[in-house]
């Protein structure tokens, strides 16, 4: 990373094994982080992963951080950007004034499974949550699954703010009894936010802990 006055500095990830453990940043970028491949571990951090445009292209990323997991922030020569448009995240944040993914600008999904929880105790905040941002949201593909407090809502994913999930693995399925996820908590969390590529309007899916019906809902 470069760290000159013009703030030019890039970092781009194309594989290997990354595990990171620090008090402050995990990553961070003045400019653009880019993340085509490759295991990132970020085991502590005040922000997982920082830069002005963040792009995950690939990868399995897994990030726990005590303030934002992914920040793109407004400091770069760009308008503040997140886009997912393949790969694994996994991204926690405890309670507090968290957010799981934060963007200064504008946040667009594309592709991939993006799993996140936020430990705020409420099923939905105006001061953080699983996603903060400034712009505009945008998801046409891939899996999201935001567990915890929601923060700000997507416009095309089932949201319930009000269930509590308990430590414990879970499975959604379809109404043909496909499976579409799984994911496993540590602990519970109040909120849950799902949306996936299979959404057409009129399909039912059931969420399960174990084998046991937690909720149904038709999207």
């Amino acid at each position: 990373e470069s760290t000159n006055a013009n703030g030019l500095g890039n970092i781009t990830i194309n594989g290997g094994n990354i595990t990171i453990t620090t008090k402050d940043d995990g990553i961070h970028a003045d400019q653009d982080v880019i993340i085509n491949g490759g295991a990132i571990n970020v085991l502590t951090s005040y922000e997982g992963i920082e830069g002005n445009r963040i792009y995950f292209n690939g990868g399995n990323s897994t990030i726990y951080s005590t303030d934002d997991a992914i920040n793109a922030n407004s400091k770069g020569a760009y308008s503040a950007y997140i886009e997912i448009n393949d790969g694994y995240i996994d991204a926690t944040v405890p309670n507090g004034d968290t957010d799981t993914i934060d963007s200064n600008g504008t946040i667009k999904i594309t592709g991939g499974v993006v799993f996140l929880k936020n430990g705020q105790n409420n099923g939905q905040s105006m001061t953080g949550g699983t996603f903060d941002c400034d712009g505009n949201i945008t998801v046409s593909s891939g899996t999201v699954i935001a567990i915890g407090c929601v923060g700000e809502k997507l416009s095309n994913a089932y949201t319930n703010t009000q269930t509590t999930l308990q430590a414990g693995s879970y499975t959604i399925k379809d109404s043909n009894n496909n499976e579409i996820a799984t994911f496993t908590l540590t602990q519970s969390y109040r909120g849950f936010m799902f949306y996936d590529k299979s959404f057409n309007g009129n399909t039912t899916y059931t969420l399960y802990k174990d084998n046991t019906k937690v909720l149904t809902f038709s999207k």
